[in-house]
């Protein structure tokens, strides 16, 4: 829908709101008493809430008191003066409280004030014995009053028989006497009545007994006047029937006068709602003008910086290709060709990395792993991957571990190792000439399910102002300007996404620089403890002969399948090549069982793709067909691509371009114990 159309259609309905509200202002005026009474009606029931709300809360405290002496009333007559004593501090219309063992007052508090009863016979009483009986009657609890009380007052009596269930039958105990002060309970009930001063509530018994009201018209409390024009609801409190009395103060009729200026000030505030619509409407469209300019010129920036940071390592790539192809007899001058092509060419993967890492993240949230995880292996992994970029780069890199009683963890090391390697690879890039990075892992706090480590990465580099740090450091496409001043670039992606990493990861990250001196980065994130770890029986290490294994590497670029073949022959591998999936499968089958110990397979291959040679070779009827190692080597890097090798039967995963140490790390891991494999512990 078009910004023109919205608006009309916001007018529109503007309108047809503004008629519905004129007509419902009509309907006021006409039914006005009608709806007064209403109200009236629903404030009665407010009242009636709050007046049982009221009762209940008594009835709670001598029902207590039951309850104490059906578990057991030797103890309840042994501490009933405590307890009636807590009763009056705590409730100030409780005014005493009486046991009744067989119709007699046995037990009474205050005990004092009550001395005269003592010796009297509950259902014998002219002022009790009615209630007492009906009570025992009925086997619940009933409410009495307002009564004329002994020592004077009105007041509102609890009776509460107690019956105690014996083997077959139940035997009657006596009742329980709980006698409020009728005055402190209305205060009470009056604490809680809102209204009060538009409306009259008034309450009465429809039936009473004894000295009790009798006729409907005396009330047993009421606030204001009653006048005969009234709201009444009858209710029922534990056989006895109650009314709640509503009489407006002023009458039900409201002045006519009033509705003109009801109408005056609706008029005047739809004029403004009018107004204000406007005003939103305009404002939201010159916003969204203003966002979409922005946006673009996002778009725009990034596209420019994106071209700009990938062609300077390519461009430099390939003019130290072209320089070493002029000077083939200069040994010398082809090796340093050869260490800036690396540097330049491990730069280049860090910014394909990050530009796809923030384009997945932008598309939906992070998807992260909880599996068990060796947090000493995901550390050398990391500092294994940068380690020789750093010597390339005349850098000196160092680590220590502090305190790390426990390694084994569960999480997502695969984005662990993420935050890590672009943590270290900021550090070299900001670095200065024969700079420094030391990196440190420690244990910060443990409890038995959670452990919390601490990864500090400190470098000797250029620094970062305050000002940037606050407000541009983990923002998308950023840069520091004092970093453009040495003249290097990159995509600015790399700390939104560490960032948005550790905020999934329920971690922290601190920044603490110092322009031309360095900076320091801590990150804090919190692992379960993985309790379910077995150790293994091997150490890992790096093995660089592969004499011994046989090797059966696929992949349908003839120049990835010569450099891999290369890399492994170089290291003493036997290897057979595929050139697709079909041809892997096939040359698999046709060999004799054990003939291959490791299976290398690319996945987006031509005739077959590397998913299904390998649902297939599982699904063969060889007997290594579940056993043999087979390890993902693909250019598909992204955890959904990792989770689908894993689903079609495969071991491992390497993403392209690779790096040999990792390579062999991982095809040491699926061969340990193969025939010719060296597992020298280091």
């Amino acid at each position: 829908m078009t910004k023109k159309k919205s608006r009309t259609v916001l007018l529109l309905l503007f309108c047809i709101i503004l008629a519905i509200q004129t007509l419902y202002l009509h309907w006021i005026y006409q039914g006005k008493v009608q709806r007064k009474e209403e109200a009236a009606s629903d404030y009665a029931q407010l009242a009636l809430t709050t007046f049982c709300k009221t009762l209940d809360k008594y009835e709670y405290l001598t029902d207590a008191i039951r309850q104490g002496v059906i578990s057991d009333e030797e103890v309840m007559e042994e501490h009933f003066d405590n307890y009636g004593r807590w009763m009056l501090a705590n409730e100030d219309a409780v005014k005493a409280v009486y046991l009744c063992k067989n119709g007699y007052f046995n037990y009474a508090y205050p005990a004092k004030e009550n001395a005269e009863i003592m010796v009297a016979n509950l259902f014998n009483d002219f002022l009790w014995s009615y209630d007492a009986e009906h009570a025992s009657e009925l086997k619940h609890m009933i409410i009495v009053g307002p009564v004329m009380l002994h020592d004077g007052g009105n007041g509102f009596i609890y009776y509460n028989p107690v019956y105690i269930q014996e083997e077959e039958s139940e035997r009657f105990w006596g009742v329980v006497l709980t006698v409020l002060d009728a005055d402190i309970f209305a205060q009470e009930l009056q604490k809680d009545l809102v209204k009060l001063d538009e409306y009259s509530v008034g309450f009465y018994r429809e039936v009473a007994y004894g000295a009790d009201v009798t006729d409907d018209k005396g009330f047993i409390m009421n606030f204001g006047v009653i006048h005969e024009q009234r709201i009444d609801i009858p209710f029922e409190v534990n056989g006895f029937i109650f009314h709640v009395v509503i009489d407006r103060g002023d009458g039900w009729e409201v002045m006519e006068d009033v509705v003109p200026i009801v109408l005056a000030v609706y008029g005047i505030g739809m004029a403004v709602w009018l107004f204000v619509l406007f005003l939103f409407i305009k404002i939201d469209n010159d916003r969204t003008v203003e966002m979409q300019r922005k946006i673009n010129e996002a778009k725009m920036d990034f596209f420019s910086n994106m071209s700009h940071d990938m062609r300077t390592p390519l461009n430099g790539i390939i003019g130290l290709l072209e320089i070493s192809a002029s000077h083939k007899d200069n040994q010398e001058l082809m090796y340093k060709n050869m260490e800036k092509a690396m540097a330049a060419a491990s730069h280049l993967k860090i910014l394909i990395n990050n530009t796809l890492d923030i384009g997945r993240i932008s598309i939906g949230p992070i998807q992260l792993e909880n599996v068990p995880f060796d947090l000493a292996a995901v550390c050398d992994e990391s500092y294994i991957m940068v380690e020789s970029q750093a010597e390339l780069m005349g850098i000196t890199i160092s680590q220590d571990r502090q305190n790390l009683t426990e390694t084994h963890l569960i999480g997502s090391p695969i984005h662990l190792k993420e935050i890590l390697i672009n943590i270290y690879s900021n550090a070299m890039k900001y670095n200065k000439k024969n700079g420094q990075i030391h990196v440190s892992v420690s244990e910060l706090s443990q409890t038995p399910e959670v452990i919390v480590y601490e990864f500090k990465v400190q470098d000797s580099g250029i620094g970062m102002s305050e000002e940037f740090i606050q407000n541009k450091l983990f923002c998308k496409y950023e840069k520091n300007d004092h970093y453009f001043e040495m003249q290097r670039q990159d995509t600015g992606l790399g700390m939104s996404i560490v960032k948005k990493l550790i905020d999934e990861m329920n971690g922290t990250i601190q920044v603490d620089s110092v322009i031309n001196e360095g900076t320091t980065i801590t990150i804090r994130i919190p692992f379960a403890i993985n309790h379910d770890y077995e150790a293994p029986v091997y150490e890992k290490h790096i093995v660089e002969d592969l004499t011994g294994l046989h090797i059966l590497l696929t992949d349908d670029v003839k120049l990835n399948l010569d450099i891999e073949a290369y890399m492994l022959r170089d290291r003493g591998a036997e290897v057979t090549t595929a050139h697709n999936g079909e041809e892997a499968f096939s040359q698999f089958m046709e060999h004799p069982e054990y003939t291959y110990d490791v299976i290398m397979m690319d996945l987006k291959m031509p005739v077959m793709d590397g998913y299904e040679a390998t649902k297939r070779i599982r699904q063969s009827n060889k007997k290594d067909a579940e056993t043999i190692p087979i390890i993902a080597v693909t250019a598909n890097a992204f955890d959904t691509d990792i989770e689908k090798c894993y689903k079609a039967g495969m071991n491992e995963h390497v993403a392209k371009p690779l790096d040999q140490k990792v390579v062999l790390q991982i095809i040491q891991k699926v061969t340990l114990n193969k025939k010719g494999q060296k597992n020298e512990s280091v």
